[in-house]
């Protein structure tokens, strides 16, 4: 495991809640794209997308419906509205956190 790895484990969440902000998915799109607005940066694996899936699920802050493409099931993602007071208060504490790391580290490795 990468340094990166290590440390982008406590963003999954947050990551997720914000794609869901913006369209239903399923679990494949979500991770195209994340690999695509971050160009191939943030590479999220099965292993860590859905078992953050079912916990939301299991929250009753995303539900899921299914749809075929031609055979093959698709399960999608919906945030529900109390996915989506639930995405702003993880943001705000990820900000928060990113803000204070910032403010102790800012200009000290240049």
């Amino acid at each position: 495991m990468t340094l990166f790895d290590s440390m982008k484990k406590g963003t999954v969440e947050v990551v997720v809640l914000s794609m869901l902000l913006e369209s239903d998915m399923y679990g494949y799109q979500l991770v195209q794209e994340i690999l695509k607005l971050t160009d191939g940066k943030y590479v999220l694996k099965e292993g860590a997308l859905y078992p953050i899936l079912y916990k939301l699920t299991e929250q009753n802050f995303v539900s899921t419906y299914t749809t075929y493409y031609g055979r093959r099931p698709r399960v999608y993602y919906h945030l529900e509205p109390a996915g989506v007071e639930y995405a702003k208060s993880i943001y705000n504490a990820y900000n928060e956190l990113t803000q204070s790391v910032y403010a102790v580290t800012a200009n000290k490795y240049n």
